[in-house]
């Protein structure tokens, strides 16, 4: 008998399975490989008897029993992971043929391929990291100035012009100078509207008399007497003052005073001649000869 396996390529399979006891073969016509056991070596052994070398030819029977009963198991897949087609005995009396599947075509890999059972999917492919090409716009005060892109691959510089002293400076429109500044405004302690510039912020909270100057405002006002002073001369009422009088007064008292004492004359009064002064009232004094 002799098993036939279509599509299988065998590496030194007879000696590893058989032990000896079958041999590889090419079938002339299709160029299958062929393995035959007992049939085989009863042809070989005739061959030798009929070259004449019968010292070391032994008996048909002796073959047959030097001839395993090891079995082929044909498999498709690998070690860890395998399908089994069929199997073949050394010694069976039958010819068998298994056909092995032929393997589908190469798949291209396809690198967008997500699902991992996927003939197509690619393994341990590495993490491209996503190249952006956002564009950096440059401004100055709101005018664009240039632009840069993230993935260029041209170096560039933009160059922003900023003043470096008041002189690099003009006025625009809206611009004010020193002059154009406004006087300060008095503040206005009556000023109630608290936008106006005039109007006062956290000003204390005053009595009403701090404001209105009136002593009915007062509180725990003392008591203010109005006594009467009187005047008199020699027991004679010359005029009168209240204590408490909003008007200022004058009052006059004559007083009689020293009379201005003249000078006697020399011509009328002399030490043989002595003179006297003599006042008469409301009238000058005088100096008058005194009578012997």
């Amino acid at each position: 008998m002799k098993l036939n396996v279509k599509g299988l390529v065998f590496v030194g399979f007879a000696a590893a399975v058989f032990a000896n006891a079958a041999a590889f073969a090419a079938d002339p016509v299709t160029g299958d490989k062929i393995v035959t056991s007992k049939t085989y070596v009863d042809n070989k052994i005739a061959a030798s008897v009929t070259d004449g070398d019968t010292t070391h030819a032994p008996s048909g029977d002796a073959v047959h029993n030097y001839v395993k009963n090891a079995t082929l198991t044909i498999k498709q897949g690998d070690a860890n992971s395998s399908t089994q087609l069929g199997t073949f005995t050394a010694n069976q009396a039958t010819d068998q043929i298994i056909y092995v599947p032929t393997p589908a075509a190469q798949v291209q890999s396809d690198w967008n391929q997500e699902t991992t059972t996927a003939a197509d999917y690619i393994k341990n492919k590495p993490t491209i990291p996503t190249v952006n090409d956002k564009t950096l716009t440059i401004q100055k005060n709101g005018t664009l100035v240039g632009t840069f892109t993230a993935n260029s691959a041209t170096d560039e510089t933009i160059n922003v012009t900023v003043p470096t002293k008041t002189s690099d400076i003009n006025n625009d429109s809206g611009f004010i100078t020193s002059a154009d500044i406004p006087a300060q405004v008095q503040s206005d302690w009556s000023q109630t509207v608290t936008t106006s510039a005039d109007y006062i912020k956290n000003k204390p909270e005053l009595a009403t008399v701090a404001t209105s100057g009136s002593y009915n405002d007062l509180s725990n006002k003392p008591t203010i007497n109005d006594a009467t002073l009187t005047i008199q001369k020699n027991g004679t009422a010359v005029g009168t003052f209240t204590a408490n009088s909003a008007n200022a007064a004058t009052i006059n008292i004559t007083v009689p005073t020293a009379p201005d004492i003249p000078t006697p004359d020399a011509n009328t009064c002399t030490a043989t001649a002595p003179c006297a002064l003599v006042w008469a009232g409301g009238t000058a004094p005088t100096w008058e000869p005194i009578q012997q």
